[in-house]
Parts: structure tokens; sequence; C-alpha cells
């Protein structure tokens, strides 16, 4: 399948105003500044229900790098644990040698605290990840790419979906994401038929990590 697009767009049209909406979003989302004032998983619902639909608005197009079937499931479900494994080892190595990033890892869980796992299992795993691929991969990396070049439209996009979980001030949390965007940005460079393994994977992995298997 074709990383194509069927109408041509200026990259003026809707990307500055959905990175714009995105990076307040995430600010209101993980900023310790609005933390009192707001329920983090509702936030976060909204901000992940709100970047998928610029993404339909702007992007449409991006339905046509779904590429659904057995080897794309087997593909996005290894994926998955092969992420997962790798920040496991990352938070051994952290309780070992480095305690204040350990501390940085506990603090991300304790935002489930008081939350019922299975609720929010099913939270994570309908809106979380596959937002954030249908927004990051589907329409600003797929656009950017086709401006500019795929290297560039790789880049810029891991680039920016990984500084706007600056507002937590949590150098795991972004080596986290800098980790996940980078394979799955890079995966979609090689070829766009990765895009639905790749948006399975950031899915379950989000489930295993917050709430199956925390590291």
């Amino acid at each position: 399948m074709e990383n194509r697009i069927v109408k041509p767009l200026d990259i003026s049209e809707g990307i500055f105003r959905s990175i714009t909406i995105v990076a307040l979003c995430w600010f209101i989302v993980f900023s310790p500044w609005t933390g009192a004032w707001i329920n983090f998983w509702g936030a976060l619902a909204l901000a992940s229900i709100t970047i998928s639909m610029l993404a339909g608005h702007f992007q449409p197009e991006w339905t046509l790098d779904i590429d659904i079937g057995k080897k794309t499931l087997l593909q996005g479900c290894g994926l998955a644990l092969a992420l997962w494994g790798f920040c496991r080892l990352g938070g051994w190595l952290a309780a070992e040698y480095c305690q204040p990033l350990r501390a940085e890892i506990d603090a991300l869980y304790e935002l489930k605290g008081g939350y019922d796992p299975y609720l929010l299992a099913i939270l994570v795993f309908t809106l979380m990840g596959q937002s954030e691929e249908i927004f990051w991969r589907g329409y600003i990396q797929r656009v950017l790419s086709h401006r500019w070049n795929p290297n560039m439209g790789y880049i810029v996009t891991t680039v920016l979906c990984t500084v706007v979980y600056i507002w937590s001030f949590n150098w795991a949390l972004l080596a986290g994401a800098l980790l996940l965007n980078a394979v799955a940005g890079g995966l979609y460079r090689l070829n766009p038929r990765w895009f639905t393994p790749v948006m399975l994977a950031h899915t379950l992995f989000d489930v295993l990590v917050f709430v199956v298997l925390p590291i």
C-alpha cells in the first residue's frame, strides 16, 4: 500500500493549528500547574479524542495506510512485547543504578491510584495509543513527508511528538516517548504498511506498561 495523499495539501493548512492544539492539550494533561484542577485520565481521554478528530478533519486520507491482516496483527503484538521488554530492562537498570530516574518511573504509576485497573485498561486500549498514531503518523508525518521528504518528515514528527511531553518534567516519560515514537516513526518511514502494526503496538504497549505489566 503506497503512502499517498489523495489531494495535495499546503503544510500551513491545519498543521500549525493542529500542533498548537495538541501542545495545549498535553500541557493541560501533564503540567504540574494544572494537575490540581483536572482529572488526569478524563483529560487524557478528551485529548485523545481531540487529536483523532483533528487528524480526521485535516487529513482523512490517513485511512489509506490501514492494512489489517494476520501478518500485521502478529507484527504489532511482537513489536509491543519488544518495546515493553526494552522498557522493563530500562526500569531494572534505573532501579539498580539511577534511583532518581526510578523515582520518576514510580511517579507515573501514582497516576493510577484509586482507579479500577480494568476500566483503565479499557480506556487506554480504546483511546490512547491509536489516537496518537493516527495524529502523528497518519496525519503529521504523512503530510510532512509528502511535502518535504520522508527523512525530514520522520525527524520533525519524532521531535514534535516527544517534546509535547516536556510539561511533565519527567525524564523517564520523555525517554519512553522518544523511544516509542522513534521506532514507530522509523518503521512508518521505511514502509507505510507498518502503520497498522505500529498503531496496534502502541496501543498494546500502553496497556502493558500502564496496567498489566508495569515496569
